[in-house]
């Protein structure tokens, strides 16, 4: 049986088996000092093994050249035998009593600024801070299952700044809350486990950077530089009236996760990164390889993802979870931006969605060297329809929509806006965009603005439309008329999709151009009809150099390696009651 007396006494160059047997009912300090203890037996008899063996090398070359020391030498070299047990016996205490001892608290803390005092009672760790900004560094900070750290800050406005300068990661397994903003800075990298939560009223900053203490203290512009640990989310970070912000070299959203702030999410993947009253600013450098990815749940009124990376295939942003941007009373954005900068693929996945407090649709805004947009559903949609914006580098950049689902609908008013372009641009697979509206039909324009003129839209030099691709901005409902759907490319346009502004009621159909400035491919269908009460119909405009329709295409490849052009001989071309013009615009 074990003595618990034997757990009073610790003497860490000789530890007693026995006090672990009292490890579950230590308190959070206790077990940290039991830990600190077996790792260092554990360094200990390394160092002793590493010592051992070289002395055994040595009384091995004895044996050889003095046969006669062979039985002192021999006799010598047991402890050789015997500590490896020690370091064995710790190695396997270490990983069965591992779990009670996670519950390591913040260590070593040391206030650098400001005013505030911490106590530890329990697995309750308390910072009362006395000022309004306040500086503390730790040698740790991390807290365990079933420990809390409690920031009591002036107010929500107040901000306290964790820095981490110890060697070890950040391991959030327990609740860190407060009422004020909090920072944590680890270069080591920070992690918020499945049974980690922070919560906080003011917001939340965390960070492999380091923010100078002069900079923080003075509450103005804060550069964020230096970051080399990532940031890892698989519980949940929570900020009612405040922002979340995490920035590091990598920033992952495991599935299962939840990010939910009363006012903006920030994930940012740069080495430099500048934040100044809510805005972020982004510095890029070159050479850098940072990305973001989101499988989990974003809630907030605003949300912006941004990553630098230079490494051309590479993905620098990867969502597949849930994004919600949704107005509350005090911030109605309702924004979701997704940027990522250099020459990598920002990728999009699982579902945007942005709308206003006042049920009016949002704004996505996604950009990149390429864009990829997969089984995705983008939802800007609303009592009037939102906008969304898919823009890849027009000077050798793809976007790409497959199999997706793009609204900007209106129930209860007009379709919204969608664009889409890149140097080449495609839409595949069964996708839709939709900006019809029960009142009116929006806009949809996909590689440039009617006659590639558009002064807010790039143009694309290719641009391919599917055959199981419907572009939709239709009025449906009442005397609704239809809107604008614009296909474009500067040079050649291959379109196999169906395209639909029509009318309600007595309301007219719409307009539309499929074009590109030299070549148009055609096998599609464009449905321009007006309302059944008597709605004028409305009007279709091919405008190339050289028109084919094109009933040999195929209408499931981009072609974006060269599309051949079909001879027209024998085509034919028909339409009820749409008018259709063609003009040569050389």
């Amino acid at each position: 049986m074990v003595d618990s007396a034997a757990c009073n006494t610790w003497a860490p160059r000789t530890p007693s088996i026995a006090c672990l047997g009292c490890a579950p009912k230590r308190d959070g300090a206790e077990r940290r000092h039991l830990l600190a203890g077996i790792q260092a037996a554990i360094g200990w008899a390394r160092n002793r093994i590493c010592q051992l063996n070289q002395q055994s090398t040595g009384l091995h070359m004895n044996r050889t050249i003095k046969n006669n020391r062979t039985k002192s030498s021999q006799a010598n070299s047991q402890p050789l035998r015997i500590k490896p047990l020690v370091l064995q016996i710790a190695v396997v205490l270490l990983a069965t009593y591992g779990g009670s001892f996670a519950l390591a608290a913040p260590t070593g803390g040391q206030v650098a600024a400001g005013a505030a005092s911490i106590s530890s009672a329990g697995a309750v760790t308390t910072i009362n801070q006395g000022s309004g900004r306040a500086v503390i560094n730790w040698n740790s900070f991390s807290v365990g299952n079933g420990e809390t750290v409690r920031f009591n800050a002036p107010n929500a406005s107040s901000a306290t700044l964790n820095r981490v300068t110890g060697t070890l990661p950040s391991n959030i397994n327990g609740l860190v809350q407060g009422n004020g903003k909090v920072f944590l800075l680890n270069p080591n990298g920070i992690v918020v486990g499945p049974s980690g939560a922070i919560n906080v009223q003011g917001g939340f900053v965390g960070s492999t950077g380091n923010i100078s203490d002069s900079a923080f203290m003075q509450g103005g512009a804060m550069l964020i530089a230096g970051g080399k640990g990532n940031i890892q989310v698989l519980g949940t970070i929570s900020t009612p009236s405040g922002d979340i912000t995490l920035v590091a070299p990598s920033v992952a959203v495991e599935a299962g996760a939840v990010l939910k702030a009363g006012a903006q999410i920030n994930l940012v993947a740069a080495d430099q990164v500048t934040l100044s009253n809510g805005a972020i600013t982004v510095t890029p450098k070159t050479g850098e390889a940072g990305n973001v990815s989101v499988a989990g749940t974003l809630q907030a009124a605003k949300v912006m993802l941004a990553a630098v990376n230079d490494n051309l295939g590479a993905l620098a942003i990867n969502t597949s979870g849930m994004i919600q941007a949704g107005g509350v009373s005090a911030n109605p954005d309702g924004t979701i931006q997704i940027t990522g900068i250099g020459s990598a693929t920002t990728q999009i996945g699982g579902v945007l969605q942005a709308r206003h407090s006042d049920g009016t649709g949002g704004a996505v805004q996604v950009t990149g060297h390429d864009v990829n947009v997969t089984g995705a559903q983008i939802d800007v949609s609303g009592t009037q329809g939102g906008t969304a914006k898919l823009t890849a580098d027009t000077s050798g950049g793809t976007v790409i929509v497959d199999s997706s689902r793009i609204s900007a609908a209106g129930a209860g008013g007009i379709g919204g806006k969608l664009d889409v372009t890149g140097w080449h641009t495609g839409l595949t697979g069964i996708s839709t965009l939709d900006a019809s509206g029960t009142a009116g039909g929006g806009a949809i324009r996909v590689g440039g603005d009617m006659h590639g003129q558009g002064v807010d839209i790039a143009n694309a030099t290719g641009t391919f439309v599917g055959s199981g691709v419907t572009l939709n901005a239709s009025g449906t409902q009442g005397n609704a008329s239809a809107g604008k759907v614009v296909v474009w490319a500067d040079d050649t346009t291959n379109y196999y999709g169906h395209l639909q502004a029509h009318g309600s009621g007595s309301g007219s159909g719409g307009r539309a151009e499929v074009s590109g400035h030299n070549i148009l491919n055609y096998d599609g269908s464009v449905d321009m009809a007006g309302g059944s009460n008597g709605g004028a119909a409305g009007s279709v405009l091919f405008d190339p150099s050289d028109l084919t329709i094109d009933a040999a295409g195929s209408g499931t490849s981009t072609g974006f390696t060269g599309a051949p052009t079909v001879p027209a001989s024998g085509a034919t071309f028909t339409a009820a009651s749409s008018h259709i013009s063609w003009q040569d615009i050389i």
